[in-house]
This record gives C-alpha cells, sequence and structure tokens, in this order.
C-alpha cells in the first residue's frame, strides 16, 4: 500500500498514541516479565523484519513493511 492509503490515515486517527493502546501494554508488561513476547512459533517468521519477539512491533499497521 502506498504511505498515503486510507488504512494508514486511519490507524494514525485510531490509535496515534501507539503507547497508550491496551494490547500493546500487555505485551510490553510480557516482554518485560519473559524477555519475548507472546507468540509461539514453529519455524521462524518469513519478513525478517518481524522476527523480533523481544520488542512490540507498533510499526506495523503504521508504516508500509521494508
Amino acid at each position: 500500500m502506498p504511505q498515503g492509503a486510507d488504512f494508514f490515515q486511519f490507524q494514525e486517527s485510531l490509535n496515534h498514541d501507539v503507547h497508550a493502546v491496551p494490547s500493546h501494554k500487555v505485551i510490553v508488561e510480557k516482554i518485560n516479565k519473559d524477555a519475548q513476547d507472546y507468540r509461539y512459533e514453529i519455524d521462524e517468521h518469513p519478513i525478517s523484519s518481524l522476527r523480533d519477539k523481544t520488542s512490540d512491533n507498533t510499526w506495523i499497521g503504521r508504516k508500509p513493511i521494508e
């Protein structure tokens, strides 16, 4: 999707401060407690930028994946 797509504009208007979103707060708490997020994986994620389980990927749905 292009950077100016309606999807990105909607995400910005709905979740402007992503760190205040309850689901992201829970993910950060889980990472702080267990040193990784909640995901169970059989194989490594095919997109390298989505493999990091030690930080909340708050940029997902807010900018195109590179």
